[in-house]
């Protein structure tokens, strides 16, 4: 499936996003980078004929990527959420399969609250709810924004400077165009981008897990993909059975998998998006 390039007019800049198949608009699936990530993330989805019967969206989030948005512009998590629901809605899509990765669940949840039951089930990709002061995030914030962008670079160069010989269970042909594709997403990242969203994403993260949990009411059912522990498990396990969420965790994955092994992820695509709604234990 070759995906259509489309940029969409929306009321505060121009959103990026890449679609295989129009006419299956009833049966979308929407793609989601984190921060500093691209839409070219999940390319290779594209070219799985066992999802040739979906539409697939994948979008640049403002500020990432192709998108535009000026700088003056925040940068904010319900902002963003907002700004991609305008782009969907032009697309005359109605409801959706979403798959966020790592801290774009963030904006899934956003979106939900915008529009509840817009987000029919919900994939995250080592994605929490709760981000802690030692966390990426949590350090980004500690800067203040005209400091950040001298580390921000530093980061960049960090990513070119990875050594594939640290990693030797890894394909390094794969490896090497990972390593590519997310230098290249980061540098079409800004500085200031980056560092509103995080200060957003962190303060969004600080609520109560419950209230935030909460803007997944109307979701039929949600997915925890990869292979982090993750420290608020437990919480996040008991306030689902309290709010009676139906939730799965699919722990056999990595935080890259729709890149590294393409085919088993849309398998694993395909496979939820059929189960039905049962709360697994």
């Amino acid at each position: 499936m070759r995906p259509q390039y489309i940029n969409v007019d929306t009321w505060d800049g121009k959103i990026s996003l890449m679609r295989s198949n129009p006419e299956k608009s009833t049966n979308t699936i929407l793609f989601v980078s984190g921060l500093g990530g691209s839409k070219d993330y999940w390319l290779s989805l594209f070219e799985q004929p066992i999802l040739e019967s979906y539409d697939l969206i994948a979008v640049d989030l403002p500020g990432q990527g192709k998108s535009v948005f000026s700088k003056d512009y925040s940068f904010g998590v319900m902002n963003q959420a907002k700004a991609v629901m305008e782009a969907l809605d032009y697309l005359d899509i109605s409801q959706i399969f979403g798959v966020f990765h790592t801290t774009s669940g963030c904006i899934g949840m956003g979106m939900n609250t915008i529009k509840k039951g817009f987000l029919r089930k919900f994939l995250g990709i080592e994605t929490t709810f709760n981000l802690e002061p030692r966390s990426t995030i949590g350090k980004i914030v500690t800067y203040k924004e005209n400091e950040f962008q001298a580390i921000w670079n530093s980061m960049i160069s960090d990513l070119r400077s990875i050594d594939i010989k640290d990693f030797p269970s890894k394909n390094p042909k794969d490896l090497r165009d990972l390593i590519r594709l997310m230098v290249q997403s980061a540098e079409n990242t800004p500085y200031y981008g980056v560092w509103r969203f995080a200060k957003s994403l962190y303060d969004f993260t600080k609520k109560e897990i419950s209230e935030n949990l909460k803007s997944l009411e109307g979701i039929e059912k949600w997915y925890l993909a990869g292979q982090r522990d993750f420290n608020d498990i437990q919480a996040i396990s008991r306030v689902l059975e309290e709010l009676k969420f139906s939730v799965e965790f699919v722990r056999k994955s990595g935080d890259m998998m729709m890149f590294e092994n393409p085919s088993d992820f849309s398998r694993l695509l395909t496979k939820l998006i059929s189960e039905k709604n049962q709360l697994v234990q």
